[in-house]
C-alpha cells in the first residue's frame, strides 16, 4: 500500500468505489481527470521520464505548454502530489521567462495568461507571478478586470475567502 499520494491511498484502499474489489479485475476509473496530464503525472511518479515528451513540457515552445503544465498541476494539487513535479520546475521557470512576451492578452481568450499565472503560483515562482499579473493588468480589457473584481467582491460579501486558485479554476 505504498503510494505517493495519501489521497490515492485512501481512495484505493478505503471504503470508496475505487477500492479493490473482493473478486475480479481491479480497474480504477477517474473520468473527471484529463487523461494526458494524469498519465504524465503518473510517469513522473514512477520515474518514467522516457514516457514524457520533452517538447510538451517546454512552456516556451507553445501556449499549449502553459495549458499542459497547469493541467498537470491541477491533478497534482488535487491528490497532494505537487512535490512530484519538482524536477520540472526549473524547466518551466526558464520557459516562462522566454514565453512571457508571446502570450496573447485578448478580449476573446485569456486562457493562456491565466494558465501562466496558475503555473507560476503553484510552483512558487514569485518573480514570474508578478510579471504575469503585471502584464495581465496592463493588457487586459477593463471589462475583464471589472468582472474579476465583481466576482471577488461577491465572494467576499458572502463570507467566502477569495484566492487566486479559486479564480483560476473557475470556482
Amino acid at each position: 500500500q505504498r503510494l505517493s499520494s495519501p489521497a490515492w491511498r485512501a481512495m484505493l484502499f478505503g471504503p470508496w468505489r475505487e477500492a479493490r474489489p473482493a473478486h475480479g479485475d481491479w480497474i480504477v476509473s477517474m473520468p473527471e481527470e484529463k487523461p494526458y496530464p494524469t498519465a504524465l503525472l503518473l510517469a513522473m511518479i514512477y520515474c518514467r521520464v522516457d514516457l514524457v515528451d520533452p517538447t510538451d513540457m517546454q512552456i516556451g515552445q507553445t501556449e499549449f505548454g502553459f495549458h499542459l503544465a497547469s493541467d498537470i498541476l491541477v491533478v497534482a494539487d488535487k491528490y497532494g502530489l505537487t512535490h512530484v513535479v519538482g524536477p520540472w520546475v526549473p524547466v518551466w521557470i526558464n520557459g516562462m521567462k522566454m514565453a512571457r512576451s508571446d502570450l496573447r492578452y485578448s478580449l476573446d481568450d485569456l486562457s493562456g495568461p491565466i494558465k501562466a499565472i496558475h503555473v507560476a503560483w503553484e510552483i512558487g515562482s514569485e518573480v514570474q507571478l508578478a510579471c504575469f499579473l503585471t502584464d495581465l493588468m496592463a493588457q487586459a480589457s477593463p471589462g475583464y478586470l471589472l468582472s474579476v473584481l465583481e466576482r471577488v467582491e461577491y465572494w467576499q460579501s458572502k463570507g467566502i475567502p477569495w484566492d487566486l486558485g479559486n479564480f483560476i479554476h473557475g470556482r
